[in-house]
Order: C-alpha cells, then structure tokens, then sequence
C-alpha cells in the first residue's frame, strides 16, 4: 500500500513541476519513486522487479500523455508561445544583409580568410571568397547567405584590377 502511495505522491509532484518550474517539485517526486521501488523490493521480493517495471511503465505513459495534452490546457496555453517568430511576421534575429551584394568597401582586418570589413559606414563580419585578403584593401561583396557575408579582393597584386 505504501508503495502505491509513494508513487502517486510522485506524480502529483512531477506534474506540479509543469506548473510551478523551479526544480523542487521534480526532485521531490524522483525521490518519491524511487523510495517506492525500493520499498516494493524490501516488502514484495519475488514481486519486486515487475512493480519496478510497472512503474516505470506508468510514469513514461503519464509523462508522455502529460506532453500531450498539457499544450492544451490553460496553464500550457499561459506557458507555451503561441505563434513562431518567423520572417513572415516581421521578426528577424538580424537585419538582412542581401542589400550588400555587389557594394564595395575596405578590409578592416586580415581576411585569412574570416575578419572585418566596412561597407559603406556598416562594419560586418566577412570572409573571403579566395584565401588571405590584407588589411587594407578593396573588397567587394560577392555573395550574402544568411549571416555569412562573402567578399572578393578588387586590386589584386598578381592580376591588376578586378571588376
């Protein structure tokens, strides 16, 4: 009986968890179920290894149907973001590079082959398209790929200008 009772109390204790985050409550019930398996081997020896089975198939079936179903309820509707903050709703982590594609600009640092270069009066994080670019020099925006900038060398010592 006390087995039982244990294990109850372990769950209520881990679905408070979902409701009242804080790490307490989910230790709490750990400790619950697992001084219940160990009172059901001390009280029921030759039972002991399937209540163990048991409850650990029952506390994934109720933590699994908890998921579930918790998005659903008010205090999950209350938690859970409601929409993704996706481009199409204005949201962006960064602004869009794509406008500096074909602009050109200066090497703030060595590009070997990553480093700083200004465009226009934006510092931006590039990399070069070939190898080492020297601080200094023209480069030009050749490609934009989410966050990655891809720069080219426009005066190159060994080719004359490039266009």
């Amino acid at each position: 009986m006390l087995v039982l009772v244990l294990f109850i109390i372990a769950v209520v204790l881990i679905f408070a968890e979902l409701f009242l985050p804080g790490g307490i409550f989910g230790i709490m019930g750990a400790l619950a179920i697992i001084g219940s398996m160990v009172i059901a081997f001390q009280q029921y020896r030759e039972m002991g290894f399937w209540i163990v089975v048991g409850e650990l198939l029952a506390a994934a079936t109720l933590v699994m149907v908890g998921l579930r179903f918790f998005p659903a309820t008010s205090a999950g509707k209350r938690l859970i973001l409601g929409r993704s903050l996706d481009k199409k709703f204005g949201y962006s982590g960064t602004a869009p590079l794509d406008s500096y594609v074909g602009k050109e600009g200066v090497s703030l640092t060595h590009l070997r082959p990553a480093g700083i270069a200004i465009v226009g009066s934006v510092r931006l994080d590039v990399v070069s398209e070939g190898g080492f670019i020297e601080k200094g020099k023209k480069v030009k925006v050749v490609e934009v790929e989410g966050n990655r900038v891809v720069v080219r060398e426009l005066e190159h010592p060994s080719l004359g200008k490039e266009g």
